[in-house]
């Protein structure tokens, strides 16, 4: 879940906790007041810790410019002052809200939680502190802890649109899509001028696959907010799977101008390049997004897909062994290095790999009856028979491969010893009753016509021949 988190100053109420702590020296006073005006966090950096300098003892200085560090993602230097402000002050609840949210974005949950946890005890009323410690359950992936945190907020403060688009987050995690969408809603309803909860009520039709209204409130989204990323992002997702498939890459391109650094978007737009031939336009950006993530095994095999349909199999050949390298459970790129084997007349080398993306995916059985096929070709007939018997073994509800055994069964034009009518029929039929379609009548023909029963496979020929013809 994004996180929308803002560190506010609270100057009012910071000025008076520093007034009510030891007291100023007149220009220490003077260099806080600085910091509390300057433009910029380098310059109230520079202010407060002036005033630390001359006040050591600032309670309010050290609170601000632990502000200032996190703001500037100086998580270490944030939680230190925000460590040196809980010491002097231990009873103030705010300041381990401030902690727990840069222990938080640093990753350390528990201890976030910890300070949350301090936060509540000193003030149970604080409803900001219930929605920082939600958060960071939530990043801790103990989702039920984080939804009754978000529920305490709400209750404490009805209105609290951020609670409810978080807590709807996680009841889309927990696929309660009903609760997630009514939550989405509230968010709304509250503040609709959030990009934020458009944004996340649009991902919420995308996983129940609403694709019109996802991309109408991602489009809100975007109107919102036409410089967030991540709105043209989910957009972008919604108009692929809708089929949408120009617009889908005009809001990938969008995404990229906005911050081309974000490489995961190339990745996205070079697969449907890819799905729209526009082969060199995809090699391109997969060449971008491998240059990031190097170890993503699919990336390599789609670039290898565009090499291959370019006509570049030395290319291809290398990617897609690059992708069964770096996942050697990934079965995908092997039989395609099969496949380029397999249309240079190859045959050994095609076989090879078939018996590689089997070891893969041991359920892989079309991989078992292209090896078979493979084999045929090199007049291996027994290696043949018994990879289709394998493949039938592995699944003997699957169509293809009851189809497979019984054209061998009746067509293998090796010894007669590899023929059996009998079976062939046995295997057709079958295959028939679980697919009923004019490749398999004409095996079911050929299987009648080596079992001798040659008139009803002329009849099952014909069936086939009319089949194909409608």
């Amino acid at each position: 879940m994004r996180r929308l988190r803002r560190v506010a100053l609270l100057i009012a109420a910071l000025w008076l906790a520093a007034a009510a702590g030891p007291a100023w020296s007149q220009t220490a006073e003077e260099w806080f007041r600085r910091g509390l005006n300057a433009p910029d966090d380098n310059e109230k950096i520079r202010s407060f810790s002036e005033a630390l300098r001359l006040s050591p003892g600032a309670y309010g200085a050290y609170w601000n410019r632990g502000a200032a560090y996190y703001r500037r993602k100086l998580y270490d230097l944030a939680i230190a002052d925000f460590t040196r402000a809980i010491q002097l002050r231990p009873n103030e609840a705010g300041i381990y809200v401030y902690r727990g949210n840069a222990y938080d974005d640093k990753g350390f949950f528990d201890l976030a939680v910890a300070d949350y946890g301090r936060a509540i005890q000193l003030n149970p009323r604080a409803a900001s502190a219930y929605l920082e410690r939600g958060i960071a359950y939530g990043r801790k992936r103990m989702y039920d802890s984080a939804i009754a945190d978000y529920t305490q907020a709400i209750q404490l403060k009805p209105n609290y649109g951020l609670a409810y688009n978080h807590r709807g987050a996680l009841y889309q995690e927990k696929k309660l899509f009903d609760l997630a969408l009514a939550d989405f809603n509230e968010a709304i309803r509250i503040e609709p001028g959030k990009s934020l909860y458009h944004r996340g009520r649009g991902r919420l039709h995308i996983e129940m696959k609403n694709y019109p209204p996802a991309v109408a409130d991602l489009t809100r989204a975007i109107d919102l907010d036409p410089s967030d990323v991540h709105n043209f992002y989910q957009r972008g997702r919604a108009r692929e799977l809708a089929k949408m498939t120009d617009q889908a890459i005009a809001d990938y391109t969008q995404a990229i101008r906005l911050k081309p650094s974000e490489n995961y978007l190339y990745r996205s737009r070079g697969y449907l390049y890819l799905g729209k031939g526009l082969h060199d336009l995809a090699i391109a950006d997969y060449d971008r997004y491998l240059r990031s993530d190097p170890k993503d095994h699919a990336s390599y095999n789609n670039r290898a897909v565009a090499y291959e349909r370019k006509g570049l199999m030395d290319q291809a050949l290398a990617g897609y062994l690059k992708a069964a390298e770096i996942n050697p459970r990934y079965a995908l790129p092997r039989r395609n290095r099969a496949r380029i084997f397999w249309a240079k007349q190859q045959y050994d080398l095609a076989a090879a790999e078939y018996t590689k993306a089997f070891e893969a995916d041991p359920k892989d059985i079309q991989s078992i009856r292209f090896r078979a096929q493979a084999h045929q070709k090199m007049k291996r007939w027994e290696a043949a028979r018994a990879d289709f018997e394998k493949a039938y073994q592995l699944a003997p509800e699957n169509a293809a491969a009851n189809n497979s055994l019984a054209w061998f069964l009746a067509t293998c034009p090796g010894p007669a010893s590899c023929r059996d009518g009998q079976r062939a029929v046995e295997h057709a039929l079958k295959a028939v009753g679980l697919d009923y379609q004019p490749s398999y009548m004409d095996t079911l023909a050929a299987a009648y016509a080596e079992a001798g029963r040659f008139e009803e496979a002329a009849k099952t020929q014909e069936q086939a021949a009319g089949m194909l013809r409608q």
